[in-house]
């Protein structure tokens, strides 16, 4: 790119001034493109476009006639001042595409109820994770989903199972710092988990409790509040490949399965595995 923008510019600036040492330079406007044609930073182009008109300047000086070095000079400055002009106004633009692009990335990777990163997003953590063949620490990997859900909104209405999913998804967020563990919603009332410091078991329980202790009531429940189920794993360090994930996903679920058969409101975590 560099290369590029260098060619161009001494393009123009040859142009200017040899083919026609006795005419006033016209060509010299066209430098204003290079603004528009390349996206790099403002300081960077601002300098860049100084010191081409400071070279014209000084190549005009050296070999154009006296008669026409009043109109080059002005030529010059006025291009000068229109790119740093467009230089800003791009500039500004890009910024705001920017901006935007970031929101509209995180609103694609956001679940809107519940405020947490969605399915997508998941899925983007867990292949970073089985790709990184450098990895020294495993990791965690939970499913859980809310006991009974379709008996929420049965009783309760879908307009209070999305405040349910709510409270629930604020629930997870407040718990992420505490446990390391990266939350999502993974569909309906099933969520998902990665990460985490400490043991897998521990850290279980302790997301159990969490959902447990925001004591959303619950009167089909046999325990008269919101529970949730999980099944997990932890992951050692080991060859870690994306093909995996299909296979670390039904282990979990297989391992949700069972808590819901003991009782529900309960974690079960198989044994470290290696994939």
């Amino acid at each position: 790119v560099w290369g590029s923008m260098s060619g161009m510019l001494a393009f123009f600036i040859v142009i200017s001034v040899f083919p026609f040492p006795d005419r006033a330079s016209i060509f010299f406007a066209l430098i204003i493109v290079v603004p528009v044609l390349y996206n790099k930073p403002q300081r960077f182009l601002i300098i860049l476009m100084s010191a081409a008109t400071a070279l014209f300047l000084t190549t005009s000086w050296l070999y154009k006639t006296p008669t026409y070095r009043a109109s080059d000079i002005f030529c010059a400055l006025t291009t000068w001042l229109l790119s740093i002009v467009l230089i800003l106004l791009v500039s500004r633009r890009r910024l705001r595409e920017g901006r935007t692009n970031k929101q509209l990335h995180l609103l694609a990777r956001t679940d809107i109820v519940t405020g947490l990163p969605n399915r997508f997003a998941f899925h983007e953590i867990l292949t970073e994770r089985l790709d990184d063949e450098g990895a020294k620490d495993g990791f965690c990997l939970f499913l859980f989903d809310i006991d009974g859900f379709k008996q929420y909104n049965d009783t309760y209405g879908h307009i209070a199972g999305d405040r349910c999913l709510s409270e629930l998804g604020q629930c997870l967020l407040a718990l992420e710092q505490e446990t390391g563990l990266f939350f999502a919603r993974y569909g309906g009332g099933e969520f998902v988990a990665i990460g985490g410091n400490g043991d897998a078991v521990q850290l279980a329980e302790r997301v159990v409790e969490a959902v447990r202790l925001t004591n959303i009531p619950a009167s089909y429940s046999p325990f008269g509040r919101v529970t949730v189920s999980l099944g997990g794993c932890e992951v050692r360090p080991g060859t870690y490949s994306v093909h995996d994930s299909g296979r670390l996903l039904e282990q979990i679920d297989r391992a949700l399965y069972r808590a819901k058969e003991q009782g529900k409101n309960r974690a079960v975590v198989d044994r470290p595995v290696s994939v």
